[in-house]
């Protein structure tokens, strides 16, 4: 990945967090900065790594896209994260290799943007969620 594609993901991570923290603050400025929730729960049976990012493109870490989460999720557990955008992408890793047998990306947008086709106008809404189940077996 190029210098320029480094640079564009660092600002868009910058620029996601910046939003975090303004939502998370008091006061009207707060209230225009839309925040969707999104519950991403591992049904098992062992820890993996996810990725979570907000955007509509896959792989999850194009420079298109900004990180919200990338850590370890430990089987049976439910992650909340916070979106700034109506898609988020997603992958993880699978229990017979959880450092690098990484799932395929996949992008989820809110219903609403699905059945539209709007994929690429599709704004968080804090009254909607997004729901993702994923498992650390692939069977």
């Amino acid at each position: 990945m190029g210098h320029g594609f480094r640079t564009l993901r660092y600002f868009r991570e910058l620029t996601v967090a910046t939003l975090a923290l303004v939502s998370a603050g008091s006061g009207a400025d707060a209230q225009s900065v839309p925040l969707m929730p999104v519950f991403v729960q591992q049904t098992g049976p062992k820890a993996i790594k996810v990725e979570i990012a907000a955007g509509r493109v896959g792989p999850c870490d194009s420079a298109y896209n900004a990180r919200l989460f990338h850590g370890w999720v430990e089987a049976g557990r439910t992650l909340r994260v916070m979106s700034p955008y109506g898609c988020v992408c997603y992958r993880h890793t699978y229990d017979d290799f959880p450092e690098v047998s990484w799932s395929p990306s996949t992008v989820t947008c809110r219903r609403i943007c699905a059945v539209q086709g709007g994929y690429g106008l599709c704004p968080a809404d804090p009254n909607d969620s997004l729901f993702v189940q994923i498992r650390s077996s692939p069977r």
